[in-house]
């Protein structure tokens, strides 16, 4: 019984695997003689098949739940009364919980049964048309008929994901532009740290001592330690669009060794990142949570005399996302984890000037990928999401400017183009809508570096701006150590 009282109105009951055995089920009723009082916009939802009981009064709104691997061989309600029953004008609804099998065109759900023999009537039965919803993944367009006459079902007449879904899927964007950016941390960054922690001990130990003779040679070919980080804020435009937002670091050790015609800068190398993200559909649908990722790397640049480098680097870690968002009208989440391996390869040629300016022109190629995974979302459904792959080319030029105290700085333009950057991601093998980070970005930077003389500890500052297929921000520091 929803309540007691001569007017009964916005009462819910809610009924799980309950058989009322002896009696029947109110939305309200008068208490001075237990007869139907008048009611109004009270709601019994039903959830489980197999629900009984004698009768149900004075409800106007009934709203079935396909829960606990239901069985579609039951009823969900069966009313007892050895008579006949009419519904009125009930409104009749239908959901599926996230978890359970997808229901296929054609296949029919028995809502309201009645003893055999019996005539049960609800008006407009063949007019009436419901949407339901599987967890916040599956659409489904039902029909109401009449199996018999003493039997209302409801039949699929149409399924298809929701477009929606899209913004679960937008994390695998978040996750993988996320590990590029740790990319471009170790190129624009962490490597100029490298060399520049490795070169300066040769610097220190060339340096004459106070009697005119050279410093002793212990330091040259010993590793140096070297940090490098950097927080940036940026859009990503994945068909809609992803703003995130964070950090990242490298810490490692550098050591340069002299080759007959150039030098070989080598160095292995821990990494880390955190953000956090804002995803947005274009119908306004809002998703958020953080991605992060750690790992160990290694990278080497030779360069010869003639100004000629080439660079490359090989990372292997773990990824971890999450996401918390409405779809429709319903919350939902997930936490996922993964493999990633990333590498880059670079070639360049540096042309120096009499007074200490460089000019450098380079050729760039990064790759990252993130493997696939399968997460429990908290609507019940389980996405399979798909292997993320960032696949970039970048052309560019930097200036260096030279100054008295043994610092530099510079300006960059730089054109890249994403190749790939897809995300995807499927339900009981249904394709959900998918994300796209292939496109081209103008990068614009400006950066400089300093080691003062006969000190052991350099630095430098970085900003990159971007425009394009990602828009926005980085700002970039590095320190060396060198011992």
């Amino acid at each position: 019984i929803g309540g007691y009282g001569t007017t009964v109105t916005g009462n819910t009951i809610h009924l799980y695997n309950a058989p009322v055995i002896t009696g029947s089920i109110y939305g309200g009723r008068i208490a001075a003689n237990g007869t139907s009082a008048d009611t109004d916009n009270n709601v019994l939802h039903i959830y489980d098949a197999g629900t009984r009981a004698n009768d149900v009064l004075g409800v106007q709104t009934i709203n079935f739940h396909m829960k606990n691997k239901f069985d579609l061989a039951k009823s969900m309600l069966n009313l007892t009364a050895d008579q006949d029953k009419d519904l009125g004008k009930t409104k009749l609804g239908l959901n599926i919980e996230g978890s359970q099998d997808a229901l296929m065109p054609g296949e029919a759900i028995s809502l309201v049964k009645i003893p055999d023999g019996k005539n049960l009537q609800r008006e407009n039965l063949a007019d009436y048309e419901l949407t339901a919803k599987q967890g916040v993944t599956l659409n489904y367009t039902v029909g109401l008929e009449k199996r018999g006459s003493n039997e209302i079902v409801a039949r699929v007449r149409a399924m298809e994901p929701d477009p929606q879904t899209k913004s679960l899927v937008e994390t695998q964007s978040a996750a993988i532009a996320f590990l590029t950016s740790g990319s471009d941390l170790l190129t624009d960054v962490g490597i100029p740290s490298a060399e520049l922690a490795a070169a300066q001990i040769a610097d220190i130990v060339d340096a004459p001592s106070a009697s005119g003779t050279a410093a002793p040679l212990s330091g040259l070919g010993s590793y140096q330690l070297f940090a490098a980080q950097s927080y940036g804020s940026v859009r990503l435009k994945t068909g809609s669009h992803v703003d995130a937002k964070g950090w990242n670091l490298n810490v490692g050790y550098a050591r340069r060794s002299e080759l007959l015609t150039g030098s070989l800068t080598f160095g292995p190398f821990i990494e880390y990142g955190r953000g956090s993200y804002d995803s947005y559909l274009d119908d306004g649908t809002h998703g958020d949570g953080t991605t992060s990722y750690y790992g160990i790397g290694v990278m080497a640049k030779s360069q010869n005399d003639s100004g000629t480098y080439i660079e490359g680097s090989l990372r292997v870690g773990k990824a971890k996302s999450d996401y918390s968002g409405t779809v429709g009208t319903t919350p939902t989440g997930y936490d996922g984890s993964s493999t990633y391996f990333a590498g880059h390869l670079g070639i360049g040629q540096q042309k120096a000037f009499l007074n200490g300016n460089k000019f450098e022109t380079y050729a760039k190629y990064f790759y990252a990928h993130q493997e696939g995974t399968s997460a429990t979302l908290s609507s019940g459904e389980t996405y399979d999401f798909g292997a993320s792959t960032s696949s970039r080319i970048r052309l560019g030029t930097r200036y260096t400017v030279k100054n008295d105290l043994k610092g530099e700085f510079y300006a960059g333009l730089a054109w890249e183009y994403e190749f790939d950057g897809k995300g995807s991601a499927t339900y009981q093998g249904f394709d959900l809508p998918g994300t796209s980070l292939k496109g081209g970005t103008t990068l614009f930077e400006l950066g400089y570096r300093s080691a003062p003389a006969d000190s052991t500890v350099s630095y430098g500052l970085n900003l990159t701006g971007y425009a394009g297929q990602r828009k926005g921000v980085t700002g970039g520091f590095n320190i060396a150590w060198a011992f």
